[in-house]
């Protein structure tokens, strides 16, 4: 868990043809443990394709489960400017297990996240499934996860949109998750990528 605090990633949209739509850096903060799980804050920033600055926000993640390998799951998904953010986890086991080096296929996982947004602060609810996850090492360091994530957007109690997305996610045994990719059936794709250690 601890491998992802105070470093920074760079999440880069691309479109079907594999051209650059925009991108942001995202950088961790410190992981603080209380009683009811672990927090961070999270700083973006979004530029559009030509590099100018388009947005920055800086949100709390809460988790309330000593699960707390579940913030680089997420993070990646959530778009909309929200203050805090609290997780939910429906799994008992983790979503990324330490024992990973020694099995092939990990189980389901579900997380839900909670947040407000927009002037009002209506409540967003966005429901993250993880299915068909499987593991192959890439070389000594490096394994590679592959799966699907099916997600669910609700707004103020109306479901807005389901996306389904297949995902590829490298994990380094030393400095932990190094680069993820989600691509969507539309062929549009985003990709994020540590940039710092």
């Amino acid at each position: 868990m601890y491998q992802i605090e105070n470093k920074q990633f760079k999440k880069t949209n691309f479109d079907k043809n594999h051209k650059i739509v925009d991108y942001q850096y995202i950088k961790v903060g410190n992981i603080v443990k209380n009683n009811n799980g672990f927090s961070l804050e999270i700083n973006m920033k979004k530029f559009d394709k030509k590099g100018n600055l388009k947005k920055e926000e800086t949100s709390k993640y809460s988790c309330n489960t000593k699960e707390g390998g579940v913030f680089m799951g997420i993070i990646p998904f959530i778009n909309k400017p929200s203050k805090k953010i609290n997780i939910n986890v429906l799994s008992k086991n983790s979503l990324y297990p330490s024992n990973f080096q020694e099995i092939n296929v990990l189980d389901d996982y579900k997380i839900i996240a909670t947040y407000k947004t927009g002037f009002l602060g209506v409540t967003s609810i966005t429901d993250m499934n993880y299915i068909n996850r499987n593991i192959k090492k890439t070389d000594d360091n490096t394994y590679t996860i592959l799966g699907e994530i099916d997600i669910k957007i609700e707004v103020a109690g109306v479901n807005i949109s389901n996306i389904s997305y297949k995902s590829e996610e490298k994990i380094d045994t030393l400095k932990g998750i190094v680069f993820q990719k989600f691509v969507e059936n539309s062929g549009s794709y985003f990709t994020i990528q540590l940039i710092n250690e």
